[in-house]
């Protein structure tokens, strides 16, 4: 469980997607933000994203030497290269994120690579029948895009629906057909 004195640390990266940022501490990733075209300061999308945790201490890292951080650093950017990644190996901060959000997001990590899931099913799967607004309200509020893959979450009739990271819809067919999705 996260401890509300402890340091977040954040930092930003460059993949071939754009510019990326993260922030983490002992518990895990706390956030992830994608490229956001005109963003001032991706550090401080990353900083707003981390305030559910209940912490105002940040460390900004030059070059992220812990476990978490290489390991996530390396993954997304393999990930942006096209490569097939395995993203159960980080560890991620759920402090914060309701119980709801936390079995649609849990529900949807384990979602096989390549796979797509309407909105509706991953509700059910995520043992709430009939909230897929609900989900959808939780899926725009993910706090590890790429790493719980909300990008693959699609309306019932095959539309992309909405995606809440920098580019919207664009950004998330820039996904799946990355990752060969669609």
């Amino acid at each position: 469980m996260q401890r509300k004195s402890e340091t977040i640390h954040i930092c930003s990266f460059d993949t071939s997607f754009g510019r990326c940022a993260m922030s983490w501490n002992s518990g895990g990733v706390i956030s992830m933000v994608l490229p956001t075209p005109g963003a001032n300061s991706l550090e401080q999308v990353v900083m707003e994203k981390s305030s559910r945790v209940g912490c105002s201490e940040f460390a900004k890292a030059q070059s992220p030497k812990d476990a978490i951080a290489k390991r996530t650093i390396s993954l997304v950017n393999s990930y942006f290269d096209g490569k097939s990644v395995d993203f159960s190996p980080i560890d991620l901060n759920w402090y914060g994120l309701s119980d709801f959000s936390r079995a649609v997001l849990g529900t949807l990590r384990n979602l096989p690579s390549r796979e797509t899931i309407t909105y509706g099913d991953l509700a059910s799967f995520a043992g709430y029948p009939g909230a897929s607004r609900a989900t959808g309200t939780a899926l725009s509020n993910n706090p590890f895009p790429v790493i719980v893959p909300c990008h693959r979450v699609i309306k019932s009739n095959g539309g992309l629906g909405e995606f809440s990271a920098g580019g919207g819809a664009k950004t998330k067919l820039r996904l799946l057909k990355l990752e060969g999705s669609i």
